[in-house]
């Protein structure tokens, strides 16, 4: 007697084979359709490839030995996300991702989709994306007349932080410090005084970039059919925006009620003179205003947080940095044109976010309709593509010694004096500065849809750099100079990264010794 016999002779309800048969119908549908679905590009896990858990714990165990060897070995490889799978392609095609039609592959569907912006943000980031606007044209526009504002903010910030005593050396975790000081100087310019020291808004600011990452992988971990009750559940968005109404309601109010004009000069009133008219509420401009902090945040200080952990690792570039620094302030003043005129301090922060990224994928585009690489390679709608980052920057090819640190790796001398003198430049190809985008450099992303405020972050990160350099002295305690401290080399102790699967997170504890230059 067979299985479904005994179910039948034992069953005094006809419906339990109906039940038995739906179920087995069921699991077939789905295989099938997992195999009809399949992707034809590689997948990262073998036979076990169809659960990213399984595979996204394969790849934390070796998260950079992977990363470089599936670059080298796959044109395009689908690789585990703790959030999502990712077909990755190698830097050959990044020029085909970068130019590829928006309705073909999606920026903006790629990071809403990975930020669950409808639970991290709200609903209206889905429909309208203003803010982009004002930071693409506006806010690059007015880097020039806003300069002395981060200036004045970036100064007054570390020497809250630091004290103003000269010959006191005084010991501060390097990544809060960071966060500080990109907070202040970025919100001068967001919200402008005396918010942007407002200790209460400051702290909503820097929580809020971890709430909202938190949330979004979270979120994502889900199937999609789940998404919206888990966002519904886990949104923290109206808890940030009621505290952030309940500190600056007030100040956008009376912004409001003055009225602004496209003539106007403070990042606020651009927002408020884009925006839709439904949106003009205090509600909806500080919405926006969390979304900018939280990209201000979380990229610029982190990368320079990175930038001194390779300068106290490498101080020998300190004083050749410093002697460029103060030659061109003397001669040019602190204004943006001195710092777009330093080539030493520009080459060295871009080696930095070369050898040490804050990510291993970059350019990520939600497939829409089906698209074909050129070496045949068929992403199916649904699918979410990016470039390598980190196997890109690590590229022998591209980057001789790539996995070694030259500060100056980038000073290239030029002819063209015209082009140097009109960007402000001194003898250094300014095609090659850190905000310039290429198939080979993607630390801000490559083409159209390139990173539309890195020009403020660069003048920002490099200020923040240049004012350090120039008038403080830093040390790493003397601690970490014991062999047995992890980061530890003989060329100099730098914090270890942490690795987790596609992600990299800088060292979070470590510690450096500051004081004033007399």
């Amino acid at each position: 007697m067979n299985a479904v016999e005994s179910i039948w002779n034992n069953s005094n309800h006809p419906s339990v084979v109906s039940v038995y048969a739906i179920a087995v119908s069921t699991v077939i549908l789905i295989l099938w359709q997992y195999w009809q679905n399949r992707y034809s590009i590689p997948t990262y896990g073998g036979v076990l490839s169809f659960s990213r858990v399984l595979s996204t714990l394969k790849f934390v165990r070796n998260g950079r030995e992977e990363t470089l060897r599936t670059y080298k070995e796959h044109p395009i490889i689908v690789l585990p996300r703790p959030d999502m799978w990712a077909a990755t392609a190698h830097s050959k095609y990044v020029e085909e991702i970068a130019k590829a039609p928006d309705d073909a592959l999606s920026f903006m569907d790629a990071v809403e989709e990975s930020l669950q912006m409808k639970y991290t943000f709200g609903p209206n980031f889905t429909f309208e994306h203003y803010h982009v606007h004002v930071i693409r044209n506006q806010l690059t526009r007015h880097l020039s007349g806003l300069f002395p504002d981060v200036f004045d903010e970036t100064k007054q910030a570390v020497s809250d932080l630091v004290g103003e005593p000269e010959n006191e050396w005084k010991t501060l975790d390097v990544t809060s410090f960071s966060q500080n000081v990109v907070t202040r100087a970025s919100n001068r310019i967001f919200v402008g005084l005396p918010l942007c020291r407002n200790e209460k808004w400051l702290a909503l600011m820097i929580s809020s970039a971890v709430s909202i990452v938190k949330v979004a992988i979270f979120v994502n971990m889900f199937p999609a059919i789940l998404r919206p009750l888990v966002g519904w559940v886990s949104t923290t968005v109206k808890k940030r925006l009621n505290e952030a109404n309940d500190i600056a309601g007030p100040i956008v109010e009376k912004k409001l009620a003055g009225g602004t004009n496209a003539e106007s000069d403070d990042f606020m009133s651009w927002l408020i003179s884009n925006a839709p008219e439904k949106e003009r509420n205090p509600h909806d401009i500080l919405s926006r205003i969390l979304m900018t902090n939280f990209v201000a945040i979380h990229t610029s200080s982190m990368t320079v947080t990175n930038c001194l952990y390779w300068l106290l690792a490498r101080p020998q570039y300190i004083e050749s940095i410093r002697q460029e620094i103060e030659e061109v302030t003397s001669r040019l003043g602190w204004s943006k044109e001195a710092i777009g005129a330093m080539p030493k301090l520009d080459s060295f922060v871009k080696e930095c976010m070369r050898i040490t990224p804050i990510g291993t994928q970059v350019m990520m585009r939600k497939v829409l309709k089906p698209f074909t690489f050129s070496n045949g390679f068929q992403a199916p709608a649904g699918m979410t593509i990016s470039a390598h980052l980190y196997a890109t920057h690590h590229d022998e090819s591209l980057y001789s010694n790539a996995g070694t640190f030259d500060g100056f790796r980038f000073l290239e001398v030029t002819s063209d004096v015209k082009d140097r003198k009109e960007q402000g430049e001194t003898d250094t190809n300014v095609r090659k500065t850190m905000y310039t985008t290429s198939k080979t450099f993607l630390a801000f992303g490559h083409g159209r849809h390139a990173c539309p405020g890195r020009f403020f972050a660069a003048m920002e990160i490099k200020l923040i750099l240049a004012h350090l350099i120039a008038a403080y002295d830093m040390k790493w305690p003397d601690k970490v100079y014991d062999p047995s401290v992890p980061g530890y080399t003989k060329e100099g102790y730098r914090p270890p990264d942490e690795w987790y699967a596609q992600q990299i997170v800088l060292n979070r504890t470590a510690e450096m010794m500051i004081r004033k230059r007399a």
